[in-house]
């Protein structure tokens, strides 16, 4: 019996070829890749569902050839029901460390294993049974401690590492390497240089794919591994194999950590991720984002002669007014000149610190605009090449949307965001560093708090027992709590942020939080002294019980309190805090 949840408000998405699975199914597995013989530029994949009948019982298999840019949709443990999804399975979610490098992974199969008369099977049919005991899938095998392992199917791993864009992913199965090339970069590609990778993208590619693409283009390890996935398809089908099992892993190397749903299996020694739910940006150089088709411009094109210039590319040729059901399929390419509608996949949690990415911008754009398409020519939509006319297809760009962002705490994510600014814009954020008593100005990753004292007996006269208690961080043990105090240079100005430890709190229904307290940015006048101010602030800020509201005009200097804004366009956590604070101060990045 399985038991499922809701998948609440989502956009309306609808598969074609789902429409005759009567009933609930589940997406169980996936199969082999195929090549495709209705859109030839989109590899199929055979996906195995299981249809649920109303006691929750999981029938018998049943498999559906899909092109494998639809996989970000047809996530394992998807319910369908008439060519639409709305649930999925309640499954184990986890985070887990683990080590791309030689020797933290391998490949297994389920078939390799049987073969080798393998004293112990990878899955068990009692565990999580398969459409074929002798499995050919391959699973990417990770370490993760204590003699236990976690396995990510293939295509699973592949759909959520590789790009953000389902188009990245049809690219690398679909073409030889050269022509791939071709249809992920720009033909103007610029060269390296010192201290960052710049990268042009083609036009179908997403903004989120940059990090990918520029390890593909600097990195050997990514390229090989990227390189690897048609050569192994088009071996398999040039010896006249008709489906094909392809290895796919890590592209990077070093510690690294995924978030994944599923369930544990093996007598509780291995944990078989069905969905990748959150993963890590490999560490390195900062990377400079470009596009042949930019909308990042301080000026606009000229028009052309008797022509009126229209706004920079602000985005795909899309729909005016989007279909409410987007229904997508694989029977055809795209028609020529037809528009694109944005599908967007299952969103991606960024685990630990982003990978600096900076957006090149032009002072004039070299091109204008092309039209967003107003008609209602197309009824479906294929993430395939553009090809012929007349099918009523229109393009469907697949991708991961704006990824959710991991918080380590607005103290953490305060300092990170600054550290991130710096290397983001060193041009405006010349020097970030955190003041302890002990350690001085340091600019050490692990910045060091500043412990408040307590009230002494003189000045808990008449105090109230929550004033009393306000300089602990836990009042039992007597922790108490500390400032984060922080000094960045931005061109002339010398500018403090100040930040107050949070208590942890329990909100509804059991999520974890905690307390919250505005921001302080603070510029001393030339005269001040930084060690006498910062004594006096330690003082007040115990009396206003952390509101820093009531310190503006208590303090020498400029002193203003700030919230911890948050915005869809984050990079990282509490960027928008950090953005919103150096502007009460006059830095504008």
């Amino acid at each position: 019996m399985i038991s499922f949840v809701s998948q609440g408000e989502v956009k309306v998405k609808q598969m074609s070829l789902f429409r005759n699975l009567r009933g609930d199914h589940i997406v169980w597995w996936y199969g082999g890749v195929q090549k495709s013989h209705n859109a030839e530029t989109v590899p199929d994949v055979i996906v195995y569902f299981r249809e649920i009948d109303s006691s929750g019982c999981l029938g018998e298999f049943t498999g559906v050839k899909v092109g494998i840019t639809m996989l970000g949709l047809l996530r394992i443990g998807s319910i369908w029901r008439e060519g639409f999804c709305h649930l999925e399975a309640h499954r184990t979610t986890d985070v887990f460390d683990v080590n791309f490098s030689k020797g933290g992974w391998r490949f297994v199969s389920p078939c390799q294993y049987l073969e080798q008369q393998a004293a112990k099977p990878i899955i068990r049919q009692q565990d999580y049974p398969l459409r074929y005991t002798r499995d050919r899938n391959w699973l990417v095998d990770l370490k993760i401690g204590d003699g236990k392992s976690l396995l990510i199917p293939c295509l699973e791993f592949f759909t959520r590492y590789y790009g953000a864009s389902a188009e990245v992913r049809r690219v690398l199965t679909a073409y030889p390497w050269d022509e791939a090339l071709a249809r992920l970069f720009s033909s103007t590609q610029e060269l390296p240089s010192p201290g960052r990778w710049p990268v042009k993208l083609a036009k179908r590619m997403t903004n989120g794919d940059v990090i990918f693409l520029a390890h593909l283009l600097y990195d050997e390890p990514a390229r090989l591994a990227a390189r690897r996935i048609y050569s192994q398809l088009e071996a398999k089908f040039s010896a006249g194999n008709s489906i094909a099992f392809p290895q796919i892993g890590p592209w990077y190397t070093g510690p690294s950590r995924i978030k994944a749903t599923g369930i544990w299996i093996n007598d509780m020694n291995t944990f078989l991720a069905l969905q990748i739910n959150g993963i890590c940006e490999p560490a390195g150089l900062p990377i400079s984002r470009d596009r042949d088709n930019t909308n990042k411009i301080d000026q606009k094109a000229e028009a052309a002669a008797g022509r009126v210039v229209r706004e920079a590319w602000s985005g795909m040729r899309t729909f005016g007014n989007l279909p409410k059901i987007v229904d997508c399929t694989d029977d055809d390419d795209p028609d020529q000149g037809s528009g694109t509608v944005e599908v967007e996949e299952a969103s991606l949690e960024i685990l630990g610190l982003r990978r600096v990415v900076v957006d090149v911008r032009r002072e004039k754009a070299h091109s204008e605009a092309g039209t967003r398409r107003a008609d209602g020519a197309s009824v479906a939509f294929s993430s395939g090449e553009n090809y012929g006319t007349g099918k009523g297809v229109g393009h469907a760009s697949l991708f991961v949307p704006q990824q959710n962002l991991e918080s380590k705490g607005t103290l953490r994510d305060m300092w990170n965001a600054l550290i991130y600014l710096q290397n983001e814009r060193p041009d405006v954020i010349e020097n970030v560093k955190w003041y302890s008593p002990a350690d001085g100005f340091s600019s050490s990753s692990e910045p060091k708090l500043i412990p408040l004292k307590p009230f002494d007996q003189t000045e808990l006269v008449g105090l109230s027992k929550t004033k009393r208690e306000w300089p602990y961080l836990d009042v039992v043990w007597k922790t108490v709590r500390g400032l984060l105090v922080v000094k960045i240079i931005a061109g002339r100005k010398v500018i403090y942020i100040i930040e107050i430890q949070r208590r942890p709190r329990v909100g509804v229904a059991g999520t974890s939080g905690e307390e919250s307290f505005r921001g302080l940015v603070w510029i001393l006048g030339d005269k001040e002294n930084f060690q006498t101010c910062l004594k006096k602030l330690l003082s007040k800020i115990k009396e206003t019980m952390g509101v820093v509201k009531n310190l503006e005009g208590q303090l020498p200097g400029i002193v203003l309190s700030f919230k911890h804004s948050h915005s869809k366009d984050d990079k990282v956590p509490c960027m928008a805090g950090v953005l919103n604070a150096l502007r009460k101060v006059g830095v504008k990045v």
